[in-house]
C-alpha cells in the first residue's frame, strides 16, 4: 500500500458514506469500516439485496474502490448560515499498527482527536459567519 492512499474517486452526496450522513443528520458520523466491511459480500447480486443502510447509501462501485482502504472514517458537519457548509473528516488508513495498546481506529476516535476535529470545524463556521454590522454612532 501507498504511504498516501490514492483519491478515493467517489462522489460524496446527502446520506451516502460517513461524509454523507454527517452532512445528512448535521451531527457526528462514524464508521469501523475495517471490521464491519469485513462481513460484507463482495458479489454485486449479494451487496445490492442489502439494505440502503447497511449500504450506508455506496454503490457497489464505490464500495469495493473503499473496502480494505481504511479503517475508520469520522465526519463533522460545518455549519454555514442556510445549512450545511461542508463536512469536516479523518480516517486512518488500513493496516497500521497500534501503538501505545490502542488500535488505529482508537487513535482515530480518541477524545483529543474528537476535540480538535470539533474545533476545527467550529473555526470553520466561524469565518464562514456573515460579518457583524457595523455600529452607528
Amino acid at each position: 500500500m501507498a504511504q498516501t492512499p490514492t483519491k478515493s474517486n467517489v462522489r460524496w452526496t446527502l446520506g451516502k458514506g460517513v461524509i454523507g450522513q454527517a452532512w445528512e443528520t448535521m451531527d457526528l458520523a462514524d464508521h469501523y469500516t475495517d471490521t464491519e466491511w469485513a462481513v460484507m459480500p463482495s458479489d454485486r447480486a449479494a451487496y445490492d439485496a442489502l439494505s440502503d443502510d447497511a449500504r450506508m447509501g455506496l454503490r457497489f462501485r464505490d464500495f469495493m474502490a473503499l473496502r480494505g482502504k481504511y479503517a475508520g472514517v469520522i465526519a463533522l458537519p460545518v455549519r454555514g448560515h442556510d445549512g450545511v457548509a461542508g463536512v469536516v473528516a479523518a480516517d486512518i488508513r488500513s493496516g497500521q499498527g497500534g501503538g501505545q495498546g490502542v488500535t488505529p481506529v482508537d487513535c482515530l476516535f480518541h477524545a483529543a482527536v474528537l476535540k480538535e476535529l470539533n474545533a476545527l470545524a467550529s473555526q470553520i463556521e466561524q469565518l464562514l459567519a456573515p460579518a457583524p454590522d457595523p455600529v452607528e454612532g
